[in-house]
């Protein structure tokens, strides 16, 4: 009988130390896979704040694109406003001379001014680099406006809503130099 118990302790050996090597595996296999859930939680607690953030972006992007439409309708109605009708040929004609001739120096006055600020335009536009941006100095020429003007790079030109010689942007167009 000590034969077989000594056999079956022999043949049992190999099979205990496989047993044993086996339940180290598992245990360290626990141990990895409770390492993964604390990063898998790590990460979840950080995506939520990140969603959290985007969220709060979008909320003051919405909220300042909501403001900004706010401001171009008020901007847009000041405008309307600011318009005076031309008179009409009989409102004209019961002006006196002197109404007329104070008229008529007012009219030089602001033509006068208009032309002063297109010679400051001009000679802006002249003092800079034709091939540069006129808002960073930095990158070359990209974008055209709706209301002709050529003097943005494309990141300059991304988010604007008014040309910088304040002509609404209604348009942007890529330019591809040949």
């Amino acid at each position: 009988m000590k034969f077989w118990a000594k056999l079956k302790l022999l043949a049992l050996a190999p099979l205990r130390s496989e047993n044993d090597s086996l339940l180290a595996a598992k245990q360290e296999l626990e141990r990895a896979v409770r390492s993964l859930q604390s990063d898998v939680a790590r990460h979840d607690s950080i995506k939520a704040r990140a969603l959290a953030e985007v969220a709060s972006l979008v909320a003051e992007r919405d909220r300042l694109r909501a403001e900004n439409s706010a401001q171009s309708h008020m901007l847009a109605s000041l405008e309307d406003n600011a318009r005076i009708p031309a008179p009409s040929a009989s409102e004209l004609a019961k002006l006196s001379d002197a109404a007329l001739a104070t008229i008529s120096a007012e009219a030089a006055a602001l033509t006068a001014s208009v032309f002063r600020e297109d010679g400051r335009r001009a000679a802006l536009t002249a003092t800079s680099p034709t091939n540069e941006c006129v808002i960073c100095n930095e990158r070359p020429l990209q974008v055209a406006f709706g209301c002709g003007h050529f003097c943005a790079c494309e990141v300059c030109a991304t988010g604007l809503w008014k040309c910088i010689w304040r002509a609404p942007v209604t348009e942007q167009r890529r330019i591809y130099p040949s």
